[in-house]
């Protein structure tokens, strides 16, 4: 790097740099900018009462802005928010990842032991709809709209409707079950599990979302799973399946129709709620 000790070249520089930064962030909107690039130059540049031009002060002082910028960009994000929409949020989408989480395992627990994560994700939908309950009363309803606010109470309540249905669901896939039946019925199965699992992913992401024609899928396969059950059930003989996989397969039915009717009650309370304010940034 050149020494500047004259005053010409130190004049030239701080007229040159001082003139781009200027030039560049010249609208009135950009006076914060300009201040800012004008204060960072003259602590770059650190100039002395000698006139003297330090190349290692300069890049020491310069490797301060990365920094401070890095530990910006940082706590922007961590940590949270703590506005009390923000920790709503967050806990809904929480609640959904764990519920979608428990419907992708594939070993019951008769299989099994419970893996560390499965009890963990268990506990998350166990815990979050009281916790959800906690925050709701400090949520501002001049910033959210009454209406909304309103809302909040019945959308914890079908929050905490889905976890039992849920809970249900996941106790009933225990059970044993005929083979020659869960054979017949995967395909079935399956489908009606992608589907929640999807409906899922998006109330996890948005829980705005409110799809018209859930109602109409869900029912369909519901139906189309309960014909087939009926199906193979009347043409299997009595030493084929017992009594007790009979209810089992209907118990683990009846869990599927209540995680469904669960599932679009939520969504249909969650329709009511104006989400947008929630996503907004203000200042407290």
């Amino acid at each position: 790097m050149p020494q500047l000790s004259s005053f010409t070249g130190l004049g030239l520089m701080i007229f040159l740099a001082t003139f781009l930064i200027c030039y560049r962030y010249a609208s009135p909107q950009q006076g914060l900018s300009r201040s800012i690039g004008l204060a960072m130059f003259v602590v770059v540049i650190s100039v002395s009462n000698q006139q003297s031009y330090s190349f290692i002060s300069v890049a020491t002082t310069a490797l301060m802005f990365p920094l401070l910028f890095l530990l910006l960009a940082v706590v922007a994000y961590i940590p949270y928010s703590p506005r009390p929409e923000r920790v709503l949020l967050r806990l809904l989408a929480r609640y959904f990842r764990s519920a979608e989480f428990l419907l992708l395992a594939a070993k019951s627990e008769k299989q099994a032991p419970a893996s560390w994560r499965e009890t963990f994700h268990r506990h998350e939908l166990a815990t979050l709809p009281a916790k959800l309950n906690v925050w709701v009363a400090q949520v501002d309803p001049e910033v959210l709209g009454a209406e909304s606010v309103r809302q909040l109470p019945a959308l914890v309540e079908s929050l905490q409707a889905l976890t039992h249905r849920l809970q249900e669901l996941l106790e009933a896939r225990g059970l044993p079950q005929s083979p020659l039946l869960v054979t017949a019925l995967t395909a079935d199965m399956q489908a009606w599990r992608r589907q929640v699992i999807e409906d899922f992913q998006r109330l996890s992401a948005d829980p705005s979302y409110r799809e018209t024609r859930i109602h109409s899928r869900l029912d369909n396969q519901l139906a189309q799973l309960e014909k087939h059950i009926e199906t193979h059930l009347d043409g299997a003989d009595g030493d084929s399946m017992s009594v007790a996989e009979q209810e089992n397969i209907y118990r683990l039915l009846g869990a599927y129709r209540g995680t469904s009717l669960a599932l679009l009650d939520f969504a249909n309370v969650a329709g009511n709620v104006d989400w947008t304010p929630w996503h907004e940034e203000r200042f407290a």
